[in-house]
């Protein structure tokens, strides 16, 4: 059976209540195994040329961290149900249809919401598989425990897609994005100075996202991330420079919810601190 078949079928047959506390658990991928070889960064390059390739990363299993289903109705269970089953006769095109319709009623389900983001880049819908995973980035970000391997993943499959449709600045972005959330996993695993240097892949992701900015002089998210950047490597001045140049550009230009909230928070408590003018 498909895989993404299998994990839906185990979901509709644990009933409604397993809808709300399942998400996918990453398998080893190029994302994550990248906290170990640096070659395999989050980042992965270039179009998706196998079939498993873009239904490789997610599987759904294990607990979860999403809320609850508010919409328990038997329509909307019978979405994930019908999703299996197509999913299982092979037939993907009918499944996302089924997918999307369930995401539609919940929308904070990121275990159902990670298996129709890659069946929309696997069947070549570029542009919704991009918000999909776009709005995925914020359910993580809104997580009670972020999981990094998540976003790592996300802003990997980003990356994909602005290289696809030729934009620079997004690729930029999302390589550093994925670079920095990368230093958050190798942080965790301590000795910071072992193989792949925690310290280094800080200054790939200020490189990355240096470029974006000079591709988007205008746009917060690159002056955002790089803040965060210089802020863990203690690098007061570029930190604070940073800061300020995402404070001026942020309402002009684009932020997720998650993201504005986030640098609200840190431009308020740099003013309590005198950090910032």
């Amino acid at each position: 059976m498909h895989r993404h078949a299998a994990g839906l079928v185990c979901l509709v047959c644990l009933g409604c209540h397993s809808l709300g506390p399942s998400t996918p658990q990453l398998e080893t991928s190029p994302a994550t195994a990248a906290v170990s070889q640096e070659s395999s960064v989050a980042v992965p390059r270039g179009k998706p040329t196998a079939a498993s390739d873009a239904s490789s990363a997610v599987t759904l299993r294990g607990p979860a961290e999403s809320p609850l289903p508010t919409d328990r109705t038997a329509e909307t269970i019978n979405q994930l149900s019908q999703a299996a089953s197509c999913l299982a006769a092979g037939d993907e095109r009918q499944a996302c249809v089924h997918l999307g319709r369930y995401v539609a009623r919940q929308p904070n389900h990121r275990g159902v919401g990670f298996t129709y983001a890659e069946l929309l880049l696997k069947l070549g819908h570029h542009v919704e598989a991009r918000e999909q995973y776009e709005r995925l980035v914020v359910l993580c970000l809104e997580a009670a425990s972020t999981d990094v391997q998540q976003l790592i993943h996300c802003h990997g499959r980003l990356v994909v897609l602005a290289e696809l449709a030729g934009d620079d600045y997004e690729a930029a972005l999302h390589r550093g994005v994925g670079l920095y959330w990368l230093a958050q996993a190798r942080a965790r695993l301590g000795d910071p100075t072992g193989e792949l240097p925690l310290e280094a892949i800080l200054w790939k992701a200020a490189g990355c996202l240096a470029t974006a900015h000079s591709l988007g002089p205008d746009e917060a998210r690159p002056c955002w991330y790089l803040y965060v950047v210089w802020r863990q490597l203690a690098q007061a001045e570029p930190a604070r420079r940073w800061l300020r140049q995402a404070q001026q550009a942020a309402a002009f230009s684009h932020l997720n919810a998650a993201e504005r909230r986030q640098l609200e928070l840190a431009w308020n408590h740099a003013q309590r601190c005198s950090i910032v003018p």
